[in-house]
């Protein structure tokens, strides 16, 4: 993460992150992939129990989608394939905007609100080339959830009535 403040009377800010995730699996539709994200936010307070952020991520992951190995290794070699691909593995792209403001009265209390929304678009390569369409019930399209939009908002609230206990209540509602 970068943070450059660009107006320190209000301390506002401008945030630059990246992270890069490596994942190996074994069994698994999609054994190996990489998730690049890429996030920019500007922080601000507005008072000194009250500031915000708005931001907004990209994230781009790649993989090889395997269809068949682990059906059969669960099914056996004479199961019929789900052509189906594991959304949460598949390659795909998201971009999320998301915006939050904290506020705290007192020392002991404090209040967060967030509001997010994000698009996730899933690719499933052609399944062609896994076989002879003879003997594979292949169609060349590899089916499974291709895009979910999501909308989420949600207090946070954080109260520490002693220095040996701390209250913590959150609900999100997509």
């Amino acid at each position: 993460d970068l943070t450059y403040k660009l107006i320190p009377q209000y301390n506002t800010r401008l945030q630059l992150g990246y992270r890069l995730d490596i994942t190996d699996r074994s069994n698994a539709q999609v054994g190996h992939s990489s998730t690049n994200t890429g996030s920019i936010g500007i922080l601000s307070n507005f008072g000194p129990q009250l500031n915000g952020k708005l931001s907004f991520d990209y994230a781009s992951r790649t993989g090889v989608l395997s269809y068949l190995t682990p059906w059969l290794n669960l099914d056996g070699p004479t199961a019929t394939p789900t052509w189906s691909g594991a959304y949460y593995q598949a390659p795909m792209t998201s971009e999320g905007v998301t915006l939050r403001t904290d506020y705290q009265p007192r020392d002991n209390l404090s209040a967060d609100l967030f509001l997010q929304f994000k698009n996730e678009n899933y690719t499933y390569p052609s399944t062609t080339g896994y076989g002879s369409a003879t003997a594979q019930p292949l169609t060349g399209v590899g089916t499974g959830v291709k895009q979910d939009y999501a909308l989420s908002v949600g207090p946070d609230i954080n109260y520490r009535p002693t220095n040996k206990l701390n209250l913590h209540a959150f609900y999100t509602y997509e």
